[in-house]
């Protein structure tokens, strides 16, 4: 076969002629680019390989055309590469048939979200503290919102800037009414995983 390459869109990559990309986190929709001097029909193979792997194992056969829609969510997290195998086999006998390869570059797999605490620093007025912590990706945002509003208000890390697995915020919520409030937080992954945790206060009047 001539000279391929290999791609990893990523999640939310571009959608296949015609159809769109289903809207599930897990999802990876991979494509390359290959052709044959002959003009032989390929067929494709995909192996992966994950870290600490030493061989390689095979997750896709047979693939007769440039891309598929890969599922990762029953695939161990964490740094991941894939190696696709094209061969002319299908239009040539056994003994004359050709095989190339491309390895994509590693690339992490990371289909959990942040896990979150909220805890009450000071009542009067209401100070919280975030903790936040993620076992594959660094955190990219964080927001909080005031009794279910659509009404967002942007988080700030303690260091200034989210950019690690685990980081710290400390904020003030002003202006409750005396009663029950339910402050919830959300916080993104870089790989855009949403962890949520909300916690009910009692404003005294």
């Amino acid at each position: 076969p001539g000279q391929g390459e290999g791609q990893d869109q990523g999640q939310g990559g571009p959608t296949l002629p015609g159809r769109r990309l289903p809207q599930r986190k897990s999802l990876r929709l991979l494509r390359w680019q290959a052709q044959d001097a002959n003009g032989d029909k390929l067929s494709y193979t995909v192996y992966i390989k994950g870290s600490g792997q030493q061989e390689w194992k095979k997750a896709e056969e047979g693939l007769e055309q440039n891309s598929f829609i890969w599922d990762t969510e029953t695939i161990p997290e964490g740094l991941t590469q894939l190696r696709l195998v094209a061969t002319d086999a299908p239009d040539n006998p056994p003994a004359q048939a050709l095989e190339a390869e491309r390895l994509s570059v590693p690339f992490l797999i990371d289909n959990s979200p942040p896990e979150l605490t909220l805890e009450v620093a000071q009542r009067d007025p209401l100070r919280l503290v975030l903790r936040c912590a993620d076992r594959i990706s660094p955190l990219q945002r964080a927001q909080y919102t005031v009794d279910y509003s659509d009404q967002a208000r942007q988080l700030s890390p303690e260091d200034g800037l989210f950019d690690s697995p685990e980081e710290h915020a400390r904020f003030a919520v002003e202006g409750l009414t005396p009663g029950e409030h339910v402050i919830a937080v959300q916080v993104w992954d870089r790989l855009d995983n949403v962890g949520v945790v909300q916690l009910v206060v009692q404003i005294k009047p």
